[in-house]
């Protein structure tokens, strides 16, 4: 079966190269189309050296702009003699351009798959996009893959089909992951504190404001925690306030934005707890590669985090809802798995089973290839 991934439409992501590279290892011939802007330096060469068929195109992150034929036209002279039997796309402007091309070229046999991960998610906005969503994928006679069944579900209720949309979540590449971790040889733990890590774009939906008034707390009740938040954003400057405010440059760092993999799975792996207090998610990379690590994660209950952690069991959950008090919360969990060592270490445990089991990507890729397999039957 020949397969057409395509990337982001600004850039290659890892997370993309990982999954393509997952998809070769299922026995299917991939190709990746993607701008030749990498997320982090060497992905294309990962590709070639995995035998996957790589082809730049511009990017089409703006709505009005030229690039959209030139990407068109590219794909459909690739098409032409590629014949792919699925192109699978990871934004809903590369559908768009697939389903042109399909239409120009005949290409009947051709199955069109999507994947969604909006960013509207839990904003005002969501309701509406995903309606529009609804309309491209009627359009397209695409299939949908939801990272969440909670967005599954929200896409049925607005009237998409059930047989055309499916919830596969997102993949850890743990072969990579545990490489990347047992190079960490320079780490020397500090049990005198604890290390707290979050991961996310410094953005108010990310919460990190709360993570810091934790921090405040932790100061105030001689909880010893060292917070590193790893993420770059708007709100940097905002943040850098509360923690002078605060008086806190001896507790929180914000260390930018971490482009190398390898680097960030090592810190993760160095952290003692993951704190995750996002207002509005779908599923969360951070929170599967935290779990992954075998770290305990506390997290708020929004979108498919609850499809990942059972509290109390591989993570701890608290309630998005009681924002004024969340802070609260996170310290109150905090000191929980501060004071009860082993309660965090078989949380941690735990956590990495839950990713062995049902998110590791190779996992992940098996179900893709089923879903391809199971469309192409339908013809």
């Amino acid at each position: 079966m020949k397969v057409l991934i395509f990337g982001s439409s600004a850039h290659l992501t890892f997370n993309i190269t990982r999954l393509a590279i997952a998809l070769k290892k299922t026995g299917l011939d991939v190709t990746v189309m993607s701008t030749k802007n990498e997320e982090q330096p060497g992905l294309v060469v990962e590709l070639f050296n995995n035998s996957i068929r790589w082809y730049e195109i511009k990017p089409v992150d703006k709505i009005f702009s030229l690039n959209w034929f030139s990407v068109l036209f590219k794909l459909m002279q690739i098409l032409k003699y590629e014949r792919w039997d699925v192109i699978h796309s990871n934004c809903f402007r590369h559908l768009i351009l697939s389903y042109f091309a399909c239409k120009f070229l005949k290409c009947k046999n051709t199955k069109l798959f999507v994947t969604i991960h909006t960013t509207f998610h839990g904003t005002k906005l969501e309701e509406l996009v995903l309606k529009i969503e609804k309309v491209i994928l009627l359009l397209t006679k695409a299939k949908a893959i939801a990272v969440a069944n909670d967005t599954r579900i929200k896409l049925i209720q607005v009237g998409v089909s059930p047989q055309k949309v499916v919830a596969i979540p997102n993949g850890i590449d743990l072969e990579y992951l545990d490489k990347a971790i047992s190079t960490n040889h320079s780490y020397i733990k500090n049990s005198s504190y604890l290390n707290i890590v979050n991961v996310g774009a410094l953005i108010p939906r990310k919460g990190q404001e709360y993570l810091i008034y934790v921090a405040k707390l932790c100061k105030e009740h001689n909880v010893p925690v060292i917070v590193r938040i790893v993420g770059e954003g708007f709100l940097r400057p905002t943040l850098m306030n509360m923690i002078k405010k605060y008086q806190l440059e001896d507790r929180v760092f914000l260390l930018g934005r971490i482009l190398e993999y390898s680097k960030l799975y090592q810190i993760l792996s160095e952290s003692d707890i993951f704190v995750f207090p996002t207002k509005a998610e779908l599923l969360p990379f951070a929170v599967l590669e935290a779990m992954a690590v075998g770290k305990p994660v506390i997290a708020t209950n929004v979108g498919g985090i609850k499809e990942i952690i059972v509290d109390h069991v591989n993570g701890i959950l608290v309630d998005a809802l009681e924002e004024k008090d969340l802070s609260k919360y996170i310290f109150y969990s905090l000191l929980e798995l501060y004071e009860n060592e082993q309660l965090r270490l078989k949380i941690g445990e735990s956590a990495r089973k839950t990713i062995e089991e049902k998110f590791s990507l190779q996992v992940i890729a098996n179900k893709l290839k089923n879903e391809y397999e199971n469309t192409l039957l339908r013809k």
